[in-house]
């Protein structure tokens, strides 16, 4: 997914509504990720949201595509105490917003210390 967003941005030019046109391309017609009726809801309520349209689509559907449809987090969390690092982790970058980097270094050396008792 990394490769597909990163050629758009790279190859992209136009403005956010030319943008909407290269994803529409590249999202619906060629990769069917999406189908026009979904893409064509999707565009309609990141219009209605703040920042560009373009923007707002494009977080959309990577969103959609990397961590509803595949999620990632789903495989990681096995036990209970697998849950209670995510939650710590969420809670570290959201209340208290802690650096990123911070949580994950966290994160992994609590999972680490679990792994091996």
């Amino acid at each position: 997914m990394l490769r597909v967003f990163l050629k758009l941005g790279m190859s992209s030019f136009g403005g956010p509504i030319a943008h909407i046109g290269y994803f529409r391309e590249e999202f619906v017609v060629r990769r069917r990720w999406l189908d026009e009726h979904a893409f064509t809801e999707l565009v309609g309520l990141c219009q209605f949201l703040p920042c560009p349209a373009s923007s707002q689509t494009g977080f959309s559907i990577g969103l959609m595509r990397a961590a509803l449809y595949t999620p990632v987090w789903t495989r990681a969390i096995r036990a209970p105490a697998d849950f209670g690092i995510a939650l710590v982790g969420f809670v570290l970058l959201t209340a208290w917003r802690a650096p990123p980097f911070l949580v994950v270094v966290l994160s992994a050396t609590a999972g680490a210390a679990l792994a091996s008792v």
